[in-house]
């Protein structure tokens, strides 16, 4: 009986401008004389579209965008199984939807002679969304308790302020975004801006109204939440809604908190730790977040840090490294900058106290820079349209070049697949001038590198219950090209800090028969807010192009992530002195 083939080809969604790998199951069954091994090759039968081509996997499938290989095997008894994976990439036409289709055939080869025996063909259909920008409606609360100050005298309306306008500037002008206020009851003036494009013009606005607000101090003093997002809603039902606030509500009849069905996330300013709001599971949806921004588990630029995770979130892009640090005139830092070749853009975002008195530079281990912010006056650097810099934030923007990427066109010109990827090895210098006003007090920054990348880690922290006693529970996945696997040397650790300042380190196991996942448990003994940094290294799970083993691709992935736990009292809803009931 001739050796025979069946496959199983699924139609794929992607995403315009990522990587997709799509998943081909392939069976070899049958017996056949032939005295020598086979293969099996998968090939794509013409060049177009361009779009659709073949992953190379070395030691696995190896070959070219258009054609691969398996490892030579005996003509199997039984059955043999394999699995292949064409891939998806468009990068062209970002912001439209499109239909692909394109023929592949798989083959048995016999290597004694290279002659097909077999012949399957098959066809690959799917179809890709546009590029996923940023759409965000932000709450931003401004009621009477908003006027609650910290250790320093700073209020919370201050502090979101801050962390407002310094994160804004991580829009892009494909973006969408919208500002909506709200304080009391009362008050049925709220400053809000209507739905529009990410540019500079409007994040003007958004920067003038957020400056502007003021906390409402009017009588009755009572703030609903709820009506923040009902106005929210009002100008998009779609957007991810990000609510600011310190979580302080009132239940006034009619604007009762009811937990939100459409995408919300929830980014809460405190000053104690140890004393989160127990209405915090009212305060996001299904699929989104909450954050609790505390400065003694967090830093100075705590809210800042939450803030641009979310917005980074929900680009789809990951945070690859996250230090902390400060200069005095002349000082300069380092950092590794482990990126691989999933990894397309590089955004550096420092949030400091005098941005503009840093310079921030892209290096090769050589010294060589690729790419660099230097002071300039003004919010937008005139040199680079790359660079955006204000008095507390910088942004840079560096696209990994193509001509050493996998831009999935179906050629490789000036590639050696033997090559190394040529920016495993890059760090990040961040100096200060020698020649800047106040020369004896310090610039502290933080400084998050972030990639558009299609190597992902998605990090959780949830609890068995809200009171005190109960688990909580890490988990952490790592995919690639959209497919979870085996990530060689793959380590994910938790560095978490407990309510009262108390530090230790978890390492998450790897979950068995689960490639990607990892996960570990710890009883809370704490009440408050625990905050946990998730940090994962490894290797890629696919790699293009051939290396030694010690040049091989090493990445760093990082996030944050809070959980809330309360005492056996705090559970429960109590009432206001006033006849509302507070939560």
């Amino acid at each position: 009986m001739p050796i025979q083939i069946n496959c199983s080809a699924p139609q794929f969604v992607g995403q315009k401008g990522r990587k997709l790998l799509v998943p081909v199951d392939i069976s070899v069954f049958g017996a056949v004389v032939i005295g020598t091994n086979c293969q099996v090759r998968v090939s794509r039968v013409n060049v177009a579209p361009e779009a659709l081509t073949l992953q190379v996997i070395p030691g696995t499938w190896d070959g070219t965008d258009t054609s691969v290989v398996s490892p030579p095997f005996p003509p199997p008894a039984g059955s043999l199984d394999f699995t292949v994976f064409p891939a998806f990439f468009d990068d062209f036409s970002l912001t439209t939807a499109g239909t692909y289709s394109a023929p592949y055939k798989i083959e048995v080869i016999d290597t004694s002679t290279g002659n097909p025996i077999e012949t399957l063909p098959f066809d690959l259909t799917g179809s890709a969304n546009p590029l996923q920008d940023r759409d965000v409606v932000f709450v931003l609360d401004r009621g009477w308790s908003m006027g609650g100050t910290d250790a320093s005298g700073v209020t919370r309306l201050t502090r979101l302020k801050a962390a407002f306008t310094r994160g804004i500037a991580l829009l892009r002008s494909t973006d969408t975004f919208s500002v909506v206020s709200f304080a009391n009851v009362k008050n049925i003036t709220n400053p809000f801006l209507g739905v529009g494009d990410g540019g500079s013009i409007r994040q003007g606005l958004a920067i003038d109204l957020a400056n502007g607000l003021a906390v409402d101090r009017k009588s009755p003093t009572v703030k609903c939440i709820q009506m923040g997002f009902d106005a929210g809603r009002l100008l998009s039902e779609t957007a991810t809604l990000v609510l600011m606030t310190d979580a302080m509500n009132a239940n006034a009849s009619g604007h009762e908190l009811h937990k939100p069905l459409l995408p919300t996330s929830a980014l809460i300013i405190s000053e104690t730790p140890g004393s989160p709001p127990a209405n915090i599971n009212d305060l996001y949806s299904e699929g989104g977040s909450y954050a609790i921004a505390a400065p003694q588990t967090l830093g100075e630029f705590a809210l800042e840090k939450l803030l641009s995770q979310i917005l980074i979130g929900l680009a789809g892009n990951v945070v690859v490294e996250d230090p902390e640090g400060s200069l005095l005139p002349g000082q300069s830092l380092s950092y590794p900058l482990r990126i691989v070749e999933a990894d397309r853009e590089i955004e550096l975002i420092v949030f400091s106290n005098d941005a503009e008195a840093l310079d921030v530079r892209v290096l090769l281990d050589s010294g060589s820079v690729l790419a660099s912010a230097e002071p300039t006056c003004g919010k937008k650097d005139p040199k680079d349209d790359g660079v955006t810099r204000d008095k507390g934030v910088l942004v840079l923007r560096w696209a990994v070049p193509p001509d050493n990427k996998d831009k999935g066109k179906g050629n490789d010109k000036g590639n050696d697949k033997d090559n190394d990827f040529p920016y495993s090895d890059l760090k990040v210098v961040i100096s200060r001038s020698i020649e800047t006003p106040n020369t004896n007090t310090p610039v502290t920054f933080n400084l998050i590198a972030a990639a558009r990348s299609d190597l992902m880690f998605d990090a959780q922290v949830t609890s068995t219950g809200t009171e005190v006693g109960s688990e909580l529970l890490f988990s952490a996945v790592l995919s690639q090209f959209g497919h979870t696997g085996h990530f060689p040397d793959a380590k994910v650790k938790v560095k978490l800090t407990h309510p009262d300042g108390f530090a230790q380190t978890l390492d998450l196991e790897h979950v068995s028969k689960a490639p990607g996942r990892f996960q570990a448990s710890l009883r809370s003994f704490r009440t408050g807010t625990y905050t946990a940094h998730f940090i994962a290294t490894g290797r890629p799970m696919f790699l293009k192009h051939h290396r030694h083993h010690h040049k091989q691709q090493v990445f760093r992935r990082e996030c944050v992530r809070t959980i809330a736990v309360f005492s056996p009292s705090r559970c429960c809803p109590r009432e206001d002195p006033c006849g509302f009931s507070n939560t």
